[in-house]
């Protein structure tokens, strides 16, 4: 992932005060999708309202997340949790555990390039266990957003608006 994007994630959490509670994404495949016992691991996690949701299903589940400040408060906040841990990494390069039971990226996978969606995707793949499952919620070309901003070179419906990249995706070619 790029610095810049760092940098705008690192000063997004230290000046947001976020919801703690799960999204409804996070609560609908909780239910769904996740279980007991199961492998997790959750790409870009944000303020880890989802990993705790996820982990709340008693899964093990690991959270990624590139801004190291918010992994950091979010292991003072969490670290009791045996089934929740928390890692500062970058989740397209991040080495995937075999067997994965489930892989979950909610508003992450449009805020990476094409190619790096691709190598992530494909790594995914190959680590996730027969009949496991990848969650995916992100912004697709319907999305209000899309077309908005300046388009960001090489990287076809990518645009970069305020102060933000992202890639608008065709769900049907995720799914191929």
């Amino acid at each position: 992932m790029a610095n810049s994007d760092k940098e705008y994630w690192d000063a997004f959490y230290a000046r947001s005060q976020l919801t703690k509670a799960p999204s409804h994404f996070a609560r609908l495949c909780a239910e769904k999708y996740v279980a007991p016992g199961q492998i997790v691991v959750e790409a870009g996690c944000g303020n880890g309202r989802d990993a705790v949701a996820l982990a709340g299903t008693g899964a093990s589940v690991t959270a990624i997340d590139q801004c190291e400040l918010s992994i950091a408060e979010l292991r003072k906040a969490h670290g009791t949790l045996a089934n929740l841990k928390f890692v500062a990494d970058d989740f397209v390069t991040y080495a995937y555990p075999k067997p994965l039971h489930v892989f979950y990226s909610r508003f992450t996978l449009h805020s990476i390039g094409a190619s790096d969606k691709k190598a992530l995707l494909e790594k995914v793949i190959r680590a996730l266990s027969p009949g496991g499952y990848t969650l995916l919620e992100f912004r697709g070309r319907k999305n209000e957003l899309n077309g908005m901003g300046r388009p960001v070179p090489g990287e076809e419906f990518m645009y970069e608006y305020e102060g933000h990249k992202r890639r608008f995706i065709d769900g049907d070619k995720v799914v191929e």
